[in-house]
């Protein structure tokens, strides 16, 4: 059919009711649409006798198949779409709030946490050491009382450089890379400088300000100071080479030396250097660490952690 265009659908139908009596006639299931329903009367040949009455019948569609029910029904389903999407969107929004409000209060606290170690604990360590360097230094030379006096000078010099490495490690400020890189290579010069190795920096300059969880950051330091310890305790190194490289998805940190190697496959489990234990630290934050030594051919530790974190960006 043409755009346009009606369809006239009719049929003829002959009944017999017999005179006198009434008659129905009943047609179901009829779409909707305009009829005309005509009845004449007939002979037993079929013959019109009488004239033709004619019932113009309009069937209305049922109110689901109306075009503003449909419409209504329609904007309906998208308002609910919408309402639901806004739900949706608010209750995840209020989650991120009370996230953030959790993380600034943590953050709040390891700063307090902090300064509370590095005012405190730091002004008893620095009287302690300087009591005793001031009576170390009135003691008579070789006597007991002055090797005591100076195990406690060495004691509290230690305890106020690992007060320092936890108070780095609680400040919620030093939570990045850039942050954390130089803090290592600050320790590295220092601790190497002591034990009269030469240390060779290989460190980008600029490098990015991309943020580190608090355990991820002391995970890795413990790690890298173990390696240093091990070199400065049972390497016999003159010179070692500090590298740091950034992999798409991971953090890669090299501590070469020159010392006199070992077998590393033929290493037993209880040798008291901690390399066991620096696998199990990068093995919880899902890192690794890779040991490759030679006899006479120095020894490589790598140390790598996974990174999937974004650079913070200044807005």
């Amino acid at each position: 059919m043409l755009a346009g265009s009606t369809l006239d659908l009719s049929w003829q139908e002959v009944f017999s009711i017999g005179a006198g009596r009434n008659g129905e006639v009943s047609f179901r299931d009829l779409p909707s649409g305009q009829y005309q329903f005509r009845v004449r009367e007939v002979d037993s040949l079929g013959v019109p006798t009488g004239e033709q009455a004619v019932l113009p019948l309009i069937i209305a569609p049922p109110f689901h198949a109306n075009l503003w029910f449909r419409m209504a029904l329609l904007v309906s389903l998208l308002a609910i779409a919408l309402g639901m999407e806004r739900v949706v969107a608010r209750r995840r929004m209020q989650r991120k709030l009370e996230r953030l409000k959790h993380n600034q209060a943590v953050q709040q606290e390891r700063a307090r946490i902090a300064r509370d170690i590095h005012d405190d604990l730091g002004t008893v360590l620095s009287r302690i050491s300087m009591v005793s360097e001031a009576a170390a230094s009135e003691a008579e030379p070789g006597s007991s009382q002055k090797r005591r006096l100076n195990e406690i000078c060495e004691t509290s010099r230690q305890l106020t450089r690992t007060m320092e490495e936890i108070v780095w490690a609680q400040d919620p400020r030093h939570d990045s890379l850039d942050h954390m890189v130089s803090y290592i290579c600050s320790f590295a010069s220092d601790l190497l400088g002591v034990a009269r190795i030469a240390c060779r920096l290989d460190i980008l300059i600029d490098l990015p300000g991309m943020p580190l969880e608090a355990e991820q950051r002391h995970e890795l330091f413990l790690v890298f100071k173990e390696a240093l310890n091990n070199i400065i305790k049972h390497s016999g190194a003159t010179e070692v080479r500090i590298s740091l490289r950034i992999e798409p998805d991971s953090i890669r940190l090299v501590v070469e030396d020159n010392d006199r190697g070992f077998d590393a496959a033929a290493l037993p489990d209880d040798r008291g250097n901690g390399l066991p234990n620096m696998k199990n630290r990068l093995q919880r934050l899902g890192g690794s660490v890779e040991i490759q030594s030679e006899t006479g051919k120095g020894t490589r530790v790598t140390i790598i952690q996974p990174t999937q974190v974004k650079p913070k960006t200044n807005n």
